[in-house]
This record gives C-alpha cells, sequence and structure tokens, in this order.
C-alpha cells in the first residue's frame, strides 16, 4: 500500500516561484539589485516546480509558468535599465565635450 499524500495539493515551489516573480517587479522599479536576484530565484524555482509537476502530477504549473514568466521580465527589466543608463550616460557626455 503506497502513501500518496505526498502528490495531493499545489507543489511549493510553484507557489515561492510566483511570489518571487511578482516580488521581482516590485523590487525592480524600487531597488534593481534585489530584483535581478530574485528573479533569477524564481525563474529557477518555476522551471524546477514545472519538472516536480509534471513527474508528480500536482497542481500549480500556471503559478510556476507565472513565476517563471515574472522572473524573465525582472531581468529583461534589469538589462533594459542597464542599456538606457549607459546609452544615455554616454550621451550625455558626449555632448558636455562639446
Amino acid at each position: 500500500m503506497t502513501n500518496e499524500t505526498n502528490n495531493v495539493g499545489t507543489n511549493v515551489k510553484a507557489i515561492i516561484s510566483f511570489i518571487l516573480g511578482l516580488t521581482t517587479i516590485f523590487w525592480m522599479i524600487v531597488f534593481p539589485i534585489i530584483g535581478v536576484f530574485l528573479g533569477i530565484a524564481g525563474l529557477i524555482l518555476g522551471i524546477l516546480a514545472l519538472k516536480d509537476i509534471k513527474r508528480s502530477k500536482q497542481s500549480g504549473r500556471w503559478l510556476a509558468i507565472l513565476g517563471v514568466i515574472c522572473g524573465v521580465l525582472g531581468i529583461v527589466m534589469m538589462v533594459v535599465t542597464i542599456g538606457l543608463g549607459t546609452f544615455f550616460y554616454l550621451n550625455n557626455a558626449a555632448y558636455s565635450v562639446m
């Protein structure tokens, strides 16, 4: 007789991934460095949760997917912020030389 109570319910990694993904968006506005780390953690946990859900048939697939999406979005926001900051800094430096 097997005990299958482990496979019932929502995957905890998916829940944590979703929460980290949502907080990533907030922290990208307030303090971007924290947002990047939360985004990376949410992305990794979301991918691990998707693998666990596929194997164990737990619920929470959409939470994991949203955690991955928000994590990637936070990382992309940071890259864009750095790119725009660098562009405007270099553009302003070019005008100050003239």
